[in-house]
């Protein structure tokens, strides 16, 4: 957190962490703030800093501005989920301080607008997809417990295994943590998921990998069937089929970006009916994609 009072962002991660900033420009905001004090608000920091304003609205992006924000009902500043689109709203309109040939950062003039207008908030999926696009992890909701609701009844979670029988078949859901395809594994991968639960080992016989491959080697978020194996203590799906998880009946995520050449905002198009509440059969998983971690992939390569 920018202000250094105890955000989220401040606690768990470095503002370094946020994708897309740079090293001088996150030293110049730390260094300003243990000169002058913490910042009162998103046009102070703006004003204080001779910053990039590029890496300014990343990390308000990231949240890192949240408490910078004035929250509309109490008047008080904290991380509601409209701060995010109000620090942006507000940077855009502030004056930023700029560097001078001593060295120095000339302060921009004192400007305060009257408020950021009514902004819809962030919904869960949308503030998840920002946390991914911004810094690559996600501190609340993971996608598994949003998408959860559109899976069938049959689809199952890592708790769920555990209450499950060795040899039954079983479908699940994760994201792709890691793959490892050993040259002394005699053509076997290994794929380890994660939903919200936690981790799912997957095996793939030669097979598999070979119908699947596509999937397998590209996907980030898939859905599998298989066979639960428990062995010596420790549980396995071995792997029948896997592909991408999606719904075909929602059209591609369309973006636009906040300014030319921004792309790493949300779109809004399409998105007003994703609420807390709504139809979780609303959410497009294309977004997610692109924006989801890479896992990790050992073993030979261009197998």
């Amino acid at each position: 957190m920018v202000d250094g009072h105890g955000s989220r962002l401040a606690v768990r991660m470095g503002l370094g962490y946020v994708v897309g900033v740079k090293e001088a420009d996150v030293r110049e905001i730390v260094a300003e703030r243990a000169r002058g004090g913490p910042f009162g608000s998103v046009t102070d920091l703006a004003a204080r800093c001779a910053t990039q304003r590029d890496t300014l609205e990343r990390l308000a992006w990231a949240g890192a501005c949240e408490a910078l924000v004035e929250e509309p009902d109490a008047g008080e500043r904290g991380s509601g989920d409209g701060a995010r689109r109000k620090a942006l709203w507000l940077l855009g309109v502030s004056p930023t301080g700029a560097k001078v040939a001593s060295g120095g950062t000339q302060l921009a003039l004192p400007f305060e607008p009257a408020g950021a207008p009514p902004l819809r908030e962030l919904s869960p999926w949308e503030r998840m997809l920002a946390d991914y696009g911004s810094t690559h992890v996600t501190l609340r909701e993971h996608p598994l417990e949003l998408m959860r609701p559109t899976f069938a009844e049959d689809v199952r979670s890592s708790a769920d295994l555990e209450r499950t029988r060795h040899g039954a078949n079983v479908q699940v859901a994760g994201l792709v943590v890691a793959r490892q395809r050993p040259a002394t594994a005699k053509g076997v991968t290994f794929i380890l998921l994660e939903d919200e639960h936690g981790t799912i080992n997957l095996i793939l016989p030669p097979p598999v990998f070979e119908r699947c491959r596509a999937a397998v080697r590209t996907e980030p978020i898939v859905m599998v069937e298989g066979r639960l194996e428990r062995r010596e203590g420790t549980m396995n799906v071995v792997v029948s089929h896997l592909w991408r998880l999606e719904r075909p009946d929602q059209p591609l995520g369309e973006v636009r970006h906040i300014e030319p050449g921004r792309a790493w905002s949300t779109d809004e198009r399409g998105m007003d009916e994703i609420r807390d509440g709504a139809a979780a059969a609303d959410l497009d998983t294309h977004e997610l994609s692109a924006v989801a971690p890479v896992g990790h992939s050992f073993g030979r390569r261009g197998r």
